[in-house]
């Protein structure tokens, strides 16, 4: 966001509150946040995710860093372990179980499945993971595979046309916001939380075969 250019985006606050919905649906009440500090687009999903759970953004658990960290910086690629990710490690270790951890994107998501993964903790299990972007290569090749919330970027281009149009035409250049898509389920958030493991394994199964 830079003074001066118009622009169509991701309703960011929204896809917060989407996201707080559908783990809500599947029986998760303790949700933690994983986001990059500084940026609208993260702070905005921290922020609707908060509003969605009746909280200030504040007391939501949430771990930050930087978008390169994310990605890998200086360890080779996300998902192996290594020093950086102590302090993510400590993080999900602290929250109590089963918990859902909402990712502001498919790649901190996929670390985070990573650092479960080392840390000994299931997915969806104990903890179920949900990333934001839907970028199917990224989601199919975690494991398990990484539901997404996806986003409405067909719309996105098609309205940023439009509205370059009307500037052209000496129109409106009011900024747009699109609505984000729905939740990809895949494998893990693919359970239904529950304090009584027996209730969530029947749930899990229900959720998995009743079609």
């Amino acid at each position: 966001r830079r003074p001066g250019f118009s622009r169509v985006t991701n309703d960011d606050r929204l896809t917060g509150r989407r996201a707080v919905d559908y783990l809500g649906s599947i029986g998760f009440q303790r949700i933690a946040y994983l986001g990059v500090p500084g940026v609208a687009w993260s702070l905005e999903r921290r922020a609707g995710a908060a509003e969605a759970l009746g909280i200030a953004p504040g007391t939501l658990p949430v771990f930050e860093r930087s978008l390169p960290w994310w990605e890998g910086e200086g360890r080779g690629g996300p998902g192996r372990n290594g020093a950086g990710d102590r302090s993510l490690e400590r993080f999900i270790s602290g929250i109590r179980k089963p918990a859902a951890v909402f990712a502001c994107n498919d790649t901190a998501g996929l670390r985070a499945v990573g650092v479960c993964q080392g840390l000994g903790i299931a997915v969806p299990g104990e903890v179920a993971v949900l990333g934001v972007d839907d970028e199917d290569i990224v989601c199919e090749l975690s494991s398990p595979s990484l539901s997404s919330i996806a986003l409405d970027c067909e719309t996105i281009g098609y309205r940023a046309a439009a509205l370059l149009d009307s500037i052209l035409d000496g129109g409106d250049a009011a900024p747009l916001v699109v609505p984000p898509g729905d939740v990809a389920e895949r494998e893990s958030t693919r359970t239904f939380a529950s304090d009584d493991p027996l209730v969530s394994k029947a749930a899990t199964i229900i959720r998995a075969r009743a079609h």
